[in-house]
């Protein structure tokens, strides 16, 4: 069983600019799954992720897919006044990679600790198929990017504006439930020093 952790959606390489980023995570991708024959399965763990870039967790989603569809389409609000007018829906489409890929069973794990750039991620896999089984916790519910603005008086403030929209609908506020709940870092289950999350996602791609 391949285990591939994922910390943040950037910082990847040492000059922090998204294009060498990206080479780096392609890079990185092309050894992870260089060899995945005879893989009974495949568990990728976000459960402790911060965010970070988007189109990083769709160069992940590519490495896993044989066919393409829908991660989910991005809007902004469109009215100062009306909550439920959004702009255009912007389609982020997961095109399958012609680079080292696995296209078997896999588990996610996630948790609280699952936010933004990690919870886009977590959508982007939501309609692959075979089906991504997510084990573990909700995740945070943080999604859009940030609107900046600077007051007159020079204080600086970020304001959400954007949702991502899978089959209609959104996670922000509520985040992404598990298809199987399992805690990972309550304190009961730190208290039995041992991975039920990790134990758990074994147990479903060894079919027991």
């Amino acid at each position: 069983v391949g285990y591939l952790r994922i910390r943040s959606f950037n910082r990847y390489s040492a000059d922090g600019a998204f294009e060498t980023g990206r080479a780096a995570l392609e890079a990185a991708l092309d050894t992870a799954f260089a060899n995945t024959r005879g893989w009974k399965g495949l568990v990728i763990d976000v459960r402790l992720n911060n965010g970070g870039a988007d189109p990083y967790g769709l160069a992940i989603a590519r490495r896993l897919t044989a066919t393409p569809y829908t991660a989910y389409v991005k809007q902004a609000r469109s009215d100062p006044t009306d909550p439920t007018k959004w702009t255009a829906e912007q389609p982020s489409i997961v095109e399958p990679s012609t680079r080292p890929s696995y296209l078997g069973p896999v588990v996610e794990l996630t948790g609280i600790q699952s936010i933004s750039a990690a919870e886009t991620f977590t959508q982007a896999l939501m309609k692959r198929t075979p089906k991504v089984i997510r084990v573990g916790e909700t995740t945070q519910g943080v999604f859009s990017d940030v609107l900046g603005r600077t007051l007159p008086n020079g204080w600086a403030f970020g304001l959400a504006n954007e949702r991502f929209v899978t089959d209609g609908k959104s996670y922000d506020n509520v985040g992404i439930a598990p298809d199987v709940a399992v805690e990972s870092f309550t304190p009961a289950a730190l208290a039995t020093h041992r991975d039920a999350a990790i134990e758990k996602a074994l147990a479903i791609l060894r079919g027991r």
